[in-house]
């Protein structure tokens, strides 16, 4: 007779160390960093994080600040990130768009934020910027086509 397992664990070599993962009828699904040192297995903490970069988790640790800021926070353009970090402003743009691509960050409008807040409050007014927009005395013509000219008036 044979029967489905009710759980699987794979222990995967990657790069300079070990994953687990774990999955099941029965327990959460979890993909752990582990280490075998002095002849035990030692969890690491969350795989992904351990395979993060450097630079991620210090860019993940500005937005994340700045996020928890709110209001008083400043607005995380690459720029801002760039010059709190010491980086070049490229090289973070370019990290940026990788961090969006895998889910670690959204990104509205020109500013990054962590999943699940909302974008920061000082970013409220780019739009407004030379009052583009605001067009002021425009009166719609209608001719008898049925196309609509906005005209200055």
């Amino acid at each position: 007779m044979q029967a489905p397992a009710d759980g699987i664990i794979i222990l995967r070599r990657e790069g300079s160390g070990f994953t687990l993962k774990i999955t099941g009828r029965d327990v959460e699904e979890q993909d752990l960093a582990v280490a075998f040192e002095g002849g035990k297995w030692r969890k690491l903490g969350d795989a992904s994080e351990h395979r993060m970069s450097k630079e991620r988790k210090q860019i993940l640790g500005v937005i994340t600040e700045q996020t928890r800021l709110g209001d008083r926070g400043e607005p995380m353009t690459p720029a801002n990130i760039a010059v709190i970090l010491g980086y070049k402003s490229a090289n973070v743009r370019r990290l940026l768009y990788s961090m969006v691509t895998d889910e670690d960050i959204i990104k509205t409008g020109r500013v990054y934020c962590m999943p699940g807040s909302t974008s920061n409050g000082n970013v409220g007014n780019v739009g407004n910027v030379g009052n583009a927009g605001n067009v002021g005395n425009a009166q719609e013509d209608s001719p008898p086509g049925g196309d609509k000219n906005v005209t200055a008036g």
